[in-house]
Parts: C-alpha cells; sequence; structure tokens
C-alpha cells in the first residue's frame, strides 16, 4: 500500500489531505454476488439482526391476529347460568334454555357485578340469536379480508417495513380508544378495524423475516413465529380459566404491542424488496447495516445483475452508429428491460395480471388460493366448534394450542422427508378423517379429545407449510401481491367457518369439513413437491431456470 508521507522538521506524518492515503486507508473490500441470497450470506443470515427481527417481528405477528382470534371463544363465552324449575329448583342449564319463556324458567348470571365477563353478557346478548354472537368474528374477518387485497399488494411498491411500522402505531391508538369507549356498535366497529389491521401484523412480517434470511434457516425461523403465536393461544386459555376480564386481556395486548414501537426503529427495509426494484445503492446499504449489526466488517457489495446492466447499456451508448436496423431493433428491445434510472422513477409493473401472464406463476396462482382457502375453513372451524363440544371450552382450546405447538415444531422434520406439497397433502388427508369420524361419534370424551388434536394438527401443519410453499413459489417483486391473494381467499374461509359452525346440523358441518379437506389433498398433486430449504428468487426474468 504505497501511503505518501510529509517531511516536518525531520519527522515523517502522514498527509491526511491526500486524497488517495484516504482511499487506500479506507479502502473497503469488495465483495461480488450473483443475487440477493449470496449477499444474505455474506452479511450474516443466522447473526444478531435476524434473531432481533425475528423477536420483534413475532410480537407484531401474534398482538392482532392470535391474541385476538384465539380470544374469540372467550370474548363470545355464554356466562354460567342457573335456572329455577317452579321458582324453587335450581340446575344448571344453557343459554336457549334459560331465554326459553316456557315453564317459567328464570335465568341468574352468575359473575361479579364489576367484572366484564364476556362480549355475551356485557352487552346483553344472552337471549340474542347465535348468528348475532358469531357476526363479530365474521366482521374481523371481512375487514381481515379486504384489507389483504390491497395492503400486502402496496408492500411490493411501497416496501414492508413501513407499512408495519405505522399500521402498529394507528393500531395502538384504535386499542386504546375501544378500551375507553366500548359497547355492542363500537365492538363491532373495533373489529372490523382490526380485521382491517391485521394483514399489515401478519401478513407483511412474515414476508419481511423471510427476505432477511438465507434459505438454510428460513424454515426454521418463519416455524418459530407459528409456535410462538400457538403459545400466545395457551396464554390466553390460562388467563381466561384464572381471570375471566376480557377488557384486562385487551390492556395486556395494548403493553404487548408498545414493545414493538419502542424498537421498531431497529427494523430495515427488506433489502430484497429494494433490489427486485432496482434500488441498489439502498439495498447495498441496508446490507452493509445488518453486517453492522451482526458484527462483519462492511462491505463494497457489488451486484453482478447491476453490472450486466451497465454494462449493456454502456454497449449501447452509440446504438444508432453503425448498426443495420435488424441489430438495432434487437438492442432496443434489450434497452427497454433495463431501467437503471433513481429509484422513485423506476417503472415496475405492479398490476395484478403478471401473476397470470407467466406461465411458471399461473398455475400456482390458480391452485394456491383454493388451498388456503379449504385449509383456513378447517383452522377456523375447530376453534369455534369447540365452544359446542363435551369436554369444556377450556380444555379444548388447551387441546388445540397443544397440537398446533406439536404440529408446528415437526413440520419442519416432515418437510424434510416428505418434502412441502407431499407433508400438506398427508395432513389433509388427516383432518379429513378427523371431521368424518366427528360426524359419527358424539358421545366419548376422550374419542373427542383425540379428534380435536388430529383436526387441529392437520390444519396446523397446513398453514405453516402453505405459507413457507406460497413465499417461496413468487418472486420477490410480486410476492406481495400473491400473497395478497392467497391470503384473501384464505381469509373468505375465515368468514364463513364461525357462521356456519352456529348452523343446528353440526354433523354435517363435519362431513362437508372432511370432504373439502380430501378434496384439497387431490388439488395439490399437481404441483412441484419442493424440498425443505429452497431458495427465493427476487425478480420474474430469473425463475425460469428455477422451475
Amino acid at each position: 500500500m504505497n501511503i505518501e508521507l510529509i517531511n516536518i522538521d525531520g519527522k515523517l506524518y502522514l498527509d491526511e489531505s491526500n486524497e488517495k492515503n484516504n482511499r487506500l486507508l479506507n479502502k473497503v473490500p469488495e465483495l461480488r454476488v450473483n443475487d440477493c441470497e449470496e449477499a444474505i450470506t455474506a452479511v450474516g443470515s443466522n447473526g444478531s439482526f435476524q434473531k432481533l427481527a425475528l423477536v420483534l417481528l413475532t410480537i407484531c405477528y401474534t398482538c392482532t391476529g392470535a391474541f385476538i382470534i384465539n380470544a374469540f371463544v372467550f370474548f363470545e363465552k355464554d356466562p354460567d347460568i342457573t335456572c329455577y324449575n317452579n321458582i324453587t329448583i335450581p340446575f344448571t342449564c344453557t343459554r336457549p334454555v334459560a331465554c326459553n319463556k316456557i315453564n317459567n324458567y328464570t335465568s341468574i348470571f352468575h359473575f361479579k357485578e364489576d367484572l366484564s365477563y364476556s362480549w355475551t353478557n356485557d352487552f346483553k346478548l344472552e337471549c340474542k340469536d347465535n348468528y348475532i354472537i358469531s357476526l363479530f368474528a365474521s366482521l374481523f374477518f371481512i375487514g381481515n379480508m379486504i384489507s389483504t387485497f390491497t395492503t400486502a399488494s402496496v408492500s411490493d411498491f411501497v416496501g414492508r417495513a413501513k407499512i408495519i411500522k405505522v399500521s402498529m402505531i394507528v393500531r395502538t391508538f384504535v386499542l386504546l380508544f375501544y378500551i375507553l369507549i366500548s359497547n355492542k356498535y363500537m365492538t363491532m366497529l373495533f373489529l372490523f378495524i382490526m380485521g382491517i389491521l391485521n394483514p399489515m401484523h401478519s401478513t407483511i412480517p412474515y414476508i419481511l423475516i423471510s427476505e432477511y434470511l438465507s434459505h438454510e434457516e428460513r424454515d426454521d425461523y418463519m416455524t418459530l413465529m407459528f409456535v410462538t403465536e400457538s403459545f400466545s393461544g395457551i396464554f390466553c386459555t390460562i388467563f381466561f380459566f384464572i381471570y375471566q376480564h376480557w377488557k384486562f386481556y385487551l390492556y395486556i395486548n395494548l403493553v404487548y404491542g408498545l414493545i414493538f414501537i419502542f424498537f421498531s426503529f431497529l427494523l430495515y427495509e427488506s433489502p430484497r424488496f429494494l433490489y427486485s426494484q432496482k434500488r441498489y445503492d439502498e439495498a447495498k446499504e441496508v446490507f452493509n447495516k445488518i453486517a453492522k449489526f451482526n458484527g462483519i466488517q462492511k462491505q463494497n457489495i457489488i451486484f453482478e445483475k447491476e453490472e450486466k446492466e451497465k454494462q449493456l447499456l454502456q454497449e449501447n451508448e452509440n446504438i444508432l452508429d453503425k448498426q443495420n436496423p435488424f441489430e438495432m431493433i434487437d438492442r432496443l428491445e434489450r434497452l427497454e428491460r433495463i431501467e437503471t434510472k433513481p429509484s422513485k422513477e423506476v417503472k415496475m409493473d405492479y398490476s395484478y395480471k403478471v401473476l397470470f401472464d407467466n406461465i411458471y406463476l399461473r398455475k400456482f396462482i390458480i391452485i394456491l388460493p383454493f388451498i388456503w382457502f379449504l385449509d383456513a375453513f378447517a383452522f377456523f372451524t375447530i376453534n369455534f366448534m369447540i365452544k359446542y363440544l363435551k369436554g369444556g371450552v377450556y380444555l379444548n382450546n388447551t387441546i388445540i394450542f397443544i397440537s398446533e405447538v406439536i404440529s408446528y415444531t415437526i413440520s419442519s422434520k416432515l418437510m424434510e422427508l416428505f418434502g412441502k406439497r407431499n407433508t400438506m397433502i398427508y395432513s389433509f388427508i388427516i383432518s379429513g378423517i378427523a371431521f368424518f369420524v366427528f360426524s359419527l361419534v358424539d358421545s366419548n370424551i376422550y374419542i373427542i379429545y383425540v379428534l380435536v388434536f388430529f383436526s387441529k394438527f392437520g390444519a396446523s401443519v397446513i398453514l405453516n407449510v402453505s405459507s413457507l410453499y406460497t413465499n417461496e413459489s413468487f418472486p420477490t417483486e410480486v410476492r406481495g401481491r400473491a400473497t395478497a391473494i392467497c391470503s384473501f381467499v384464505g381469509k373468505l374461509g375465515g368468514v364463513f367457518a364461525p357462521m356456519l359452525v352456529e348452523l343446528p346440523y353440526p354433523s354435517l358441518m363435519a362431513i362437508v369439513s372432511g370432504l373439502l379437506c380430501f378434496s384439497a389433498s387431490l388439488m395439490l398433486i399437481p404441483l412441484e413437491n419442493k424440498p425443505k430449504k429452497s431458495v427465493l428468487v427476487d425478480n420474474t426474468d430469473e425463475i425460469t431456470g428455477i422451475y
């Protein structure tokens, strides 16, 4: 290294004004990478930053969806009722019996006067039709469905991190306002708004954490998010078993969300998103921030794709000189596909049409949304059925979430053994068999426990694996839109499930759910059986060599 020194009074000093000296002393090692996957590996794909991002995004992922969806069965729980026959003889009865005027039944609801037991008694819904009570949960899913189709797709051109941070702040104010002013109509509005915000706290964080990771860690990290979600359900069950106060539960939820807001400045924009938008300088800056956080030396990252684009543009600077017309047309067409303008001027195709025009993506975008719908229907049907099953809501709910934890934990091994598609097929068959047996058995409580476990087990494995499979099937530049379509159709299952559970034919519901599970397993056959640790791609022009 030829550093130039200056002589002052016979002593040599470094000439700090010399640009050559500064360039040599501050030289950053050069790193050439073919794609983001190599860059992520180079800056540390399993470092301190990824672990912190997992914690923060898991908080975001669970605070709206898991903490509220898992609590619906308790928010809507019937209060304990004692009926009096002939005014003097007490007996435990159900809500329909208590509300029936025949035989002069008088109902007494046992709960403390200062305790908000549930929405059912707080809002005087004890003697309302079941469909009115189920409307609360359905409004959440309707808002969720509407938002999913818009917000997840918007993340393809606005970015992931910005949407998450802003929506979490909005959620905090909405939740605080609702706790202070709550009634039947405010509850409906609150759930609808929370449904709108939920995709920004679940779908987009799921995409963002996947884009921070390499293929070696992605499946395990994202599975851990699902496991944590199930533990939030166990916490919810224990809380309401000990202290049946729905408002206090929301206070805990509020504090939980504030943890994310306080530390959200540590989350950077997805470097894969920036790369897919051809915002190469910003992507490099984020990669270097991650490297610094992970204790890795800063590197001068050079994307081969960017270099090729620059080289091609340079070759065509004098495109009009000494070119025959046919060569000129060919080169101009190639240039039209390359943009090196500033990031805000880059022209990208943000329509949904690209998903159907591309022959490699068309099959996935037609089949996967139906898989999401059928799994969501089975998943939430079990959640809303348990309040009518023998064994009690607390025990059944605990079994459900233990089943989820086990299913998410071993799904990683199942993907390794069978591949992602085959794991989903086998899991749909398991849930389908459990639903069919549900329609035949309703008396033996131990059999019911087993059926609850296996029906939820299959649906939970599919939820995890289908999310991973969808994430890997679409390039970064269209991943938000593809996930939006899948999640939108999936939310329809969440909308219908609480309503159909209230129908007076539980056996028919179980048979229909079983048939839908078997249909889904057949629909998966045309798809590729992706292995565990599949590599993400970032642009649609990269997928030809992948599929």
